[in-house]
């Protein structure tokens, strides 16, 4: 029998989301938060800010329970594939946009994330409200939605001197050549850096 060698899938280079259709997207909870809709405006921004500070994934998000969160120390316990466990860290301003969220938000549920009416808010919920959140900032063409986060995340950690081993244990990769793609993403986005100040065209004045 003739052995059939399949092709690898290529790899698509990564896009983070930039600082600006961040503030973007911060700038429609804030609208909404100003105007009469206090609790939509504060879990949105919550959601976001958890994800691009924690990088975690879509459904561990939607599974974060309550007790699952310590303010004061700014712990996060998720759940991720396989069931597996993990501790995720979110910095000073995320904690407050959560208690700001958790101020507004319905008491009687264990499950972190309620819409308006008290009831959970599953992964696909969140994925549609991310959805609209992009439509009304005006980043329609934008590629790519929740997971995207992840993405500037993980590209944000390293370019901040964060290390390989922490990201890969942040992310809940099992194996650390699914870490390093951030690793080469962000050489490869400095290398169009220091190209932008070195291109041999400007440098030799030709035209």
């Amino acid at each position: 029998m003739t052995n059939i060698k399949l092709k690898r899938p290529e790899k698509k280079v990564i896009e983070p989301y930039t600082k600006e259709e961040l503030k973007a997207l911060l700038k429609v909870c804030q609208y909404d938060i100003d105007s009469g809709s206090p609790f939509l405006g504060t879990r949105n921004k919550a959601i976001i800010l958890v994800f691009v500070d924690s990088g975690i994934r879509l459904s561990e998000l939607a599974n974060i329970r309550v007790d699952d969160t310590n303010l004061e120390t700014g712990i996060v316990k998720v759940t991720g594939k396989g069931s597996k466990q993990r501790l995720v860290g979110i910095a000073k301003t995320t904690r407050v946009a959560l208690w700001k969220y958790e101020a507004w938000r319905p008491d009687g549920s264990p499950w972190l994330w309620l819409g308006e009416e008290g009831q959970r808010l599953t992964a696909r919920a969140i994925q549609s409200m991310f959805k609209r959140l992009k439509d009304r900032a005006g980043l329609r063409d934008i590629g790519g939605l929740v997971h995207k986060m992840r993405h500037t995340m993980a590209m944000s950690f390293l370019e901040g001197d964060g290390d390989i081993r922490s990201l890969q244990v942040l992310l809940g990769h099992s194996d650390i050549e699914m870490t390093m793609r951030y690793l080469q993403a962000v050489g490869a986005k400095q290398a169009l850096l220091k190209h932008a100040k070195a291109s041999p065209v400007e440098r030799m004045g030709l035209s």
